[in-house]
């Protein structure tokens, strides 16, 4: 499935004009307009859930340094001209997103290739995570 772009959703399409909680899997990094996306579901939503592929972890960044090529890997597993990710970014590329809108973390969870939540201060999470989840909020 690939995303042409976001959808304006307006509160009056959204029962109770704004929801809870707005939800996101990779899909803000499948997009043209990441920004628009994340403006978007908080703007219907009180809170936002993101998540997304770390593209620095250290596999990643070992494949395209020794490799030379795009890496595949079980999180990134597309060629470069296959994947559905329009926008690669690290957890502290999307942490500098977030203070450049103005866009509270209420919670961040960097995951293992387990599925396993890791806990590690940002520098080395941003190394050893495979995937990010985030809770923001305006």
């Amino acid at each position: 499935m690939r995303a042409s772009g976001p959808t304006a959703v307006r509160p009056s399409d959204v029962p109770g004009s704004r929801s809870r909680v707005t939800g996101s899997l990779a899909a803000a990094m499948a997009t043209r307009d990441p920004r628009e996306v994340l403006q978007q579901m908080l703007r219907v939503g009180k809170r936002a859930i993101v998540s997304f592929p770390n593209f620095a972890h250290w596999q990643v960044r070992l494949r395209l340094v020794f490799g030379g090529r795009m890496p595949e890997t079980a999180s990134l597993p597309f060629k470069w001209y296959d994947t559905p990710n329009i926008h690669l970014c690290s957890i502290d590329d999307f942490r500098a997103l977030c203070r450049d809108m103005g866009v509270r973390i209420e919670r961040a969870i960097v995951l293992n290739s387990k599925s396993r939540p890791i806990h590690m201060p940002p520098l080395l999470a941003n190394l050893f995570g495979e995937q990010a989840v985030f809770m923001l909020r305006r």
